[in-house]
């Protein structure tokens, strides 16, 4: 276990978050209806990152090109935001580099609000794709 682990776990009970530790050793918890995770790095003790992940499902070959163009939208504009898919799921990280893990309880709530907003944008961003393709292919029949 981590040793910012118990320091950290002691911030999210004054903060009125309900976590705990997984298997992994990460410190899981709840915001809003949404599951993060924060996850260290065994080999690299300075390396963090908050995760949200599973936060969109990829059905289709046609929608994961939606997608993937969404994704690099959000990984272009915002700041210290990486979003990318694992399998069919599309997880959304808050990567960082602190010297002592506990600072997570200063910079947890920026992070918070950034991969909130993040993901409305990845959505919004996969609706206007949605409805350009719809607009093109009602174009292709009309002039068909």
């Amino acid at each position: 276990m981590h040793q910012a682990i118990p320091t950290l776990l002691d911030y999210f009970k004054r903060e009125g978050y309900v976590a705990h530790v997984d298997d992994d050793g990460d410190i899981v918890f709840k915001r809003e209806g949404m599951n993060y995770a924060l996850c260290f790095d065994r080999e690299d003790p300075e390396f963090s990152k908050l995760l949200l992940p599973n936060v969109w499902c990829v059905d289709t070959p046609e929608e994961r090109a939606f997608v993937l163009h969404a994704m690099n939208e959000i990984n272009r504009r915002y700041k210290a935001i990486k979003i990318h898919t694992v399998d069919d799921q599309v997880w959304l990280a808050v990567e960082m580099w602190l010297v002592d893990q506990a600072d997570w309880a200063v910079h947890l709530p920026r992070a918070v609000r950034a991969l909130s907003h993040a993901l409305f944008r990845f959505a919004e961003q996969m609706r206007i794709s949605v409805e350009e393709a719809r607009g093109a292919n009602e174009t292709l029949r009309l002039n068909h």
